[in-house]
């Protein structure tokens, strides 16, 4: 039985690399002469998608400008379920991003890291176009913060 088994996995990594080769090697062009044009740069092969077409991973960045330790949360509705995003923890004066944002509107909830019930910015929507997008939070009175949009 060892040796069936060594002997598949000896065939299935042969099959593989025999694939892998084929894209690996540039084309030919015709004629034998002038340049090869190189279809391996980023955005034109089929696991690389361009950016721009919805397809790219989304990020939003948050900079907490307040004196407090906030938690930075969101949701955004797809087929109709509630897709939560992680908490994202900002200490003061420190950023982090919420990754890999699905396109669509993004709606943010920001909260005390101290006491959690405390809201202080209750669904706020941002649309998600698949650019990254940069935000700084600041306070805006007692028990209150804003999103201010940053330019990159």
């Amino acid at each position: 039985m060892r040796r069936v088994l060594t002997l598949y996995a000896v065939v299935t990594c042969l099959a593989f690399g025999w694939e892998l080769s084929s894209f690996a090697q540039p084309p030919v062009p015709k004629g034998g002469g002038g340049p090869v044009p190189n279809t391996l740069q980023p955005g034109n092969g089929p696991f690389n998608p361009r950016p721009g077409l919805g397809l790219m991973p989304t990020s939003v960045g948050f900079r907490n400008e307040t004196k407090n330790a906030i938690v930075v949360q969101g949701f955004t509705v797809v087929k109709g379920i509630e897709r939560r995003g992680q908490p994202v923890l900002l200490p003061p004066n420190r950023s982090n991003f919420d990754m890999n944002v699905p396109m669509g509107i993004r709606v943010y909830s920001v909260y005390d890291a101290n006491q959690p019930a405390n809201i202080l910015l209750r669904e706020f929507p941002i649309p998600i176009k698949g650019n990254d997008l940069l935000f700084s939070i600041k306070s805006q009175g007692a028990n209150k913060v804003q999103f201010v949009p940053v330019s990159p």
